[in-house]
Formats: C-alpha cells, structure tokens, sequence
C-alpha cells in the first residue's frame, strides 16, 4: 500500500502538481448464466494522469499518498472484508 506524505509550501506561489496514477487491482467476477462455477480474472485499469496549477501560500500543507496501487483478489473470500480491498476507505 501507498506510503502518507506531507509537502509544506517552502513559498507563496503558483505550483504546477503533476501526478501519475497506479494501475488498479485485479478481480474476479462469477459467470452464473453458464454453469455457476465459472470465474474470470480482470485486470485492473490502467493508471490515469493528471496536470494542473494551483496557488500556495507559504506553510501551507498538501498531503499527497505515494505508491498506492490497487490490492488484487485474495483466496475465496469475494470482498467480504473492506479493508482487505479498500486503501483510505472509511
């Protein structure tokens, strides 16, 4: 999972944030229109990019997370349990 980091704005100004997002987790989904038993594996999404400007005032704080990509499925257990899938979910 990713790792919480805090910038503080060393300067008032504009600052260009420019960001690249992971690829998501892999998932299975059950095909019960054939015979029920029938899984298949989905990749995640690809990450997605993003470039903007913002203006900052001095001591000002941007928390940023770092290197999260998406968990994949684990065993049988079919989301029954949030945190096992969910990163910063509340």
């Amino acid at each position: 999972m990713g790792a919480k980091q805090v910038f503080i704005v060393p300067k008032t100004g504009t600052y260009r944030l420019e960001t690249w997002g992971s690829q998501g987790g892999s998932g299975v989904n059950k095909n019960t229109e054939t015979n029920g038993n029938t899984y298949y594996v989905r990749s995640g999404g690809y990450g997605a990019y993003s470039l903007g400007y913002i203006n900052l005032n001095k001591s000002e704080k941007i928390f940023l997370n770092v290197g999260g990509g998406g968990s994949g499925y684990i065993g049988n257990s079919l989301l029954t349990n949030k945190s096992m899938y969910c990163y910063n979910c509340e």
